[in-house]
């Protein structure tokens, strides 16, 4: 193992999944083995998953992401896996304010489509493509 995910091994990882829909447990287990394996690879295995399945992403008064949020204060997470940015969010307000939460708490971010992750926050035009490119491949 090298460095670098020898020092992953040590963090405390967040798999977040949100489900508009209420989906059925084959849809929900594709998503979290997707953050599953996506984590494994970059050398994260101390894990605890949360999944909001029916939940809207226009608010963010759900279950798991309370859940989640209260784990982050209280210092039991260290890094946030989601597979876009829409799983967090659907309002841009919204949005930011999460940002600003993950980066006033010191919490690593990481979305699978590589929107967010190993570098610093990407540019707000970068964030608005990745919310449209999602709206427009759930809403053909």
């Amino acid at each position: 193992m090298n460095n670098e995910k020898q020092e992953q091994h040590k963090y405390k990882v967040a798999f977040y999944a949100r489900f508009a829909r209420e989906s059925d447990e084959e849809v929900v287990a594709v998503q979290q083995n997707l953050l599953r394996d996506f984590g494994l690879k970059l050398g994260f295995e101390n894990s605890k998953e949360y999944c909001d399945n029916g939940y809207s992403g226009l608010n963010i008064d759900r279950p798991a992401f309370s859940e989640m949020k209260r784990d982050i204060e209280t210092g039991e997470i260290d890094v946030v896996i989601v597979k876009d940015i829409s799983r967090i969010a659907r309002d841009y307000s919204l949005i930011g304010d999460w940002i600003d939460y993950v980066d006033s708490k010191g919490i690593r971010f990481i979305t699978t489509d590589g929107t967010f992750g190993l570098t610093p926050f990407p540019h707000p035009a970068k964030i608005l493509n990745s919310l449209t490119t999602q709206r427009r491949k759930n809403n053909p």
